[in-house]
């Protein structure tokens, strides 16, 4: 049996080497500007707290890398979305290996 999207079913076969990928549109608010990684010692479950206003979070964390900023130290640039209302899955594609 395929996978059910929204009552069609696809019973299209795949091979081996077929992968997807999911082309998302993310509002990011107000994000907050990390240049390192987290770790296990210090993971971050929510946004951290926006200064000077309380218990008011940070809308989302915006992972920067070393090509836009210099004091970064991570490789590519990360968006984290905390609330699922901020995505939208625009596309799908599916490619292969040759």
């Amino acid at each position: 049996m395929g996978a059910n999207y929204g009552g069609s079913v696809c019973n299209c076969t795949r091979s081996k080497d077929e992968r997807f990928m999911f082309i998302a549109r993310g509002a990011l608010g107000t994000p907050w500007i990390r240049y390192v990684a987290t770790d296990q010692e210090n993971p971050m479950r929510r946004p951290p707290p926006r200064p000077n206003l309380g218990n008011v979070l940070y809308d989302s964390v915006l992972g920067e890398c070393k090509a836009n900023d210099p004091q970064a130290r991570l490789q590519f640039r990360e968006m984290i979305l905390y609330d699922r209302q901020q995505s939208y899955p625009e596309y799908i594609l599916s490619f292969s290996y040759l």
